[in-house]
């Protein structure tokens, strides 16, 4: 019994390896209104994409695809739900914009920004339409929030 309490602090000790993770930046949501109900929506999702962080939904080793909901007015429950796969994805990666100087660029940023498109069908009523997509694990380079 001696020799469990030494051991216990030697793997606990081990275990506090520190981890890094890096994952969503930020994104947006915008449309175009194609006229009777239709619109075209524009999903951009931004990722650091160093230290192997969160793949976007629906590529690669993501375990799922995206999906965005779509609320009714001030409704708590949802109207429908668009799943969104990598077959409406496209990923790019983004240069700062060093020219600016009011923008500090640290060289060890990394970001790819994913866009999703796709067109939904809501019908015209006396409401607005709230479109959410909701992701865990924002990155901790994140200084406003």
């Amino acid at each position: 019994m001696k020799g469990f309490a030494p051991l216990c602090c030697l793997l606990f000790c081990l275990s506090a390896i520190p981890a890094r993770a890096a994952h969503i930046i930020g994104g947006e949501i915008t449309y175009v209104c194609l006229g009777g109900g239709n619109y075209e929506f524009t999903m951009k999702i931004y990722r650091d994409c160093n230290g192997g962080g969160a793949e976007f939904d629906g590529l690669g080793s993501a375990p799922f695809d995206a999906t965005v909901t779509v609320f009714q007015g001030d409704d708590d429950e949802f109207l429908r739900v668009i799943p969104l796969n990598a077959s409406f994805l496209t990923v790019t990666d983004i240069d700062p914009e060093e020219q600016n100087p009011c923008i500090f660029v640290d060289p060890t940023v990394c970001v790819e920004e994913g866009v999703y498109v796709w067109q939904a069908n809501l019908p015209v009523i006396g409401e607005s339409y709230h479109i959410t997509y909701q992701r865990c694990c924002r990155n901790t380079t994140i200084t406003n929030l």
